[in-house]
């Protein structure tokens, strides 16, 4: 091999290599920001102060499968502040770039995220149409446990809206799907 072209393979891996350590760098910072903007000694303000950070953040990252992660995580800090806005613009950013990337889990994710949002807001229209989304992905995917969890949470809608017979159906198709999970039967119960 020539002199030149090993000098090209070094300098193409070094290259490499700096990119690869910054991207690290990148995801540990923004690691320790969401590990920060979830610590439950901190004030309400400052845990904000932290997630805010992490969305600038990951605004200028590409959008792969590592950020959305993160993007998830950044969701739960908004929602566990009661931030709700920023909740739903966190769970819409996931939903768009995982229809770019045709990721059908984190496209499900998001949906019933954004149900969520909809269910806190008491827009059960808007909550069920998201979560029914959700659940037929879920179901695709053969994710029981998701699938279950979206079941119960539009029997909580059809609760909220009266209709009783309809909530009973969703909550023992959640049942039969629970398995062994003690917890999510004494949800459903």
């Amino acid at each position: 091999m020539s002199k030149l072209i090993r000098l090209f393979l070094i300098l193409l891996l070094v290259g490499c290599s700096k990119k690869k350590n910054t991207v690290n760098r990148d995801f540990i910072e923004i690691d320790k920001l969401i590990s920060l903007s979830q610590d439950q000694k901190l004030a309400k303000d400052a845990k904000k102060i932290y997630a805010d950070s992490v969305y600038q953040k990951l605004l200028k990252k590409k959008t792969d499968s590592l950020s959305r992660s993160r993007c998830f995580s950044l969701a739960n800090s908004y929602f566990t502040l009661y931030e709700l806005e920023k909740y739903k613009k966190v769970s819409e950013l996931i939903l768009e770039s995982s229809k770019d990337e045709n990721d059908s889990i984190n496209i499900a994710k998001a949906q019933l995220y954004i149900g969520d949002y909809y269910f806190e807001k008491t827009q059960n229209d808007s909550a069920f149409i998201f979560y029914r989304n959700a659940e037929k992905l879920f179901s695709k995917l053969k994710d029981n446990k998701n699938f279950a969890k979206v079941i119960l949470y539009k029997a909580y809608i059809l609760l909220y809206e009266k209709d009783y017979l309809g909530s009973e159906t969703e909550t023992i198709k959640a049942l039969n799907l629970s398995e062994d999970d003690k917890i999510f039967k004494y949800e459903c119960y």
